[in-house]
């Protein structure tokens, strides 16, 4: 195999948007807790200008990797983001980090929804509520309450950030005052807010989740009065993997979610290191997208201080092509971020750190580029590929 210091012939990224504004209602959040939350100055959901900096510092870092000039080709670069501000923008300060004097031209989809991302709210690809529902609870070992009891240590680290819980979410979700996150019942529920049959998680494990994910977002913009340090904020952050473990990690949904992405992926692929490709192809989407694509690929991952399978804001699936001793493609899996105690330093020069990715094709994280290829092809469900 070509040595891991080799400058690669191509990249292929796919990238979570950076840091932004909680997507939850103010009326939302103050239903977990009655502590004051930060204020945000963008939308709900937005991308922060914290976010955009620490993202370029990203886009630096793919320049640097593949040596690209100050100013790169027009043709060297590929950027793809999804249709939300956020991944929009996210796209924008990666090309700016790549070339400040020249950034490379980002393309969206027109429209309000992008079917290469989100393949079920498009209606491409149907999703059965009642064999998501079994595959979820399979995932779950079939019992729920004993799968939610096992992040009970995380669970509990969120419930001291946000203080007691409000009388009125105790009563919401059917538990007598006071309660706790830990005394919620975690259950299965439909979610057809999109007029398409969808699948989520309610209940206690959901509610930290969402809460540890924005109590992290909330740390990383304003390092300077976060109170929970790093271990403390990764471990509250379990409980957001457990839940996606669930929610997008099982293989059903995560085939019916991330087939049209693992195929783009693959083509991008097929072409990387050729004559006339780019050197630097980017899709910049979201945690879920990055959840589905590993879950079809059997990838594991752990990044600097970050969770097991963690997504962290502007961090990535990263494939390095390369070219081997005979002349044959390889190719090396790698998961780049930023470490959360950097982010929680301050300054936003925060250099990723690179992790390899094993993946059921390359157990090592490193392989000839058509065996993966191949496994690709054999995950991807062609009836969920617009």
């Amino acid at each position: 195999m070509a040595r891991v210091d080799d400058a690669p012939l191509a990249l292929v990224v796919l990238s979570r948007h950076g840091v932004r504004a909680p997507t939850q209602h103010a009326d939302t959040l103050a239903q977990w807790s009655a502590r004051p939350w930060p204020a945000w100055t963008v939308g709900r959901g937005e991308l922060s200008a914290r976010g955009a900096a620490l993202a370029e510092t990203m886009g630096r870092a793919y320049g640097a990797r593949l040596g690209l000039a100050a100013c790169p080709q027009s043709d060297e670069i590929s950027l793809y983001a999804d249709v939300d501000e956020r991944t929009r923008a996210t796209a924008a300060a990666l090309a700016r980090g790549l070339s400040a004097a020249c950034p490379p031209r980002v393309v969206s989809a027109s429209g309000k929804l992008d079917a290469l991302f989100h393949p079920v709210k498009a209606g491409v690809c149907a999703l059965d509520a009642g064999k998501a529902r079994t595959a979820m609870l399979a995932a779950a070992g079939g019992d729920l309450a004993r799968y939610a009891d096992r992040q009970a240590a995380s669970l509990t680290l969120i419930q001291q950030a946000l203080g007691p819980t409000p009388d009125a979410l105790c009563a919401s979700e059917g538990v007598r005052a006071p309660c706790a996150l830990t005394r919620l019942p975690t259950r299965i529920v439909p979610r057809r807010a999109d007029g398409h049959a969808n699948i989520a998680l309610a209940g206690g494990l959901a509610l930290a989740s969402d809460a540890a994910e924005v109590l992290m977002l909330d740390a990383v913009e304003w390092p300077e009065g976060q109170r929970a340090g790093a271990a403390a904020l990764s471990r509250m952050l379990d409980a957001h993997v457990a839940a996606f473990a669930l929610t997008q990690w099982t293989p059903y949904l995560a085939q019916r979610r991330g087939s049209a992405l693992l195929a783009r992926l693959a083509a991008e692929l097929v072409r990387a290191g050729t004559p006339g490709s780019p050197r630097l192809s980017v899709l910049v989407g979201h945690d879920t997208n990055l959840a589905n694509v590993g879950a079809l690929l059997g990838a594991r991952w752990q990044v600097a201080d970050w969770p097991v399978r963690a997504t962290p804001p502007a961090g990535a699936l990263v494939f390095a092509v390369y070219r081997g001793e005979g002349g044959a493609r390889e190719v090396r899996a790698e998961y780049w971020a930023q470490p959360l105690s950097g982010l929680l330093a301050g300054g936003n020069e925060v250099a990723p750190a690179r992790a390899r990715v094993t993946l059921n094709a390359c157990p090592d994280g490193a392989c000839a580029l058509d065996t993966l290829l191949g496994a690709m092809r054999r995950a991807a469900d062609p009836a969920c590929v617009p």
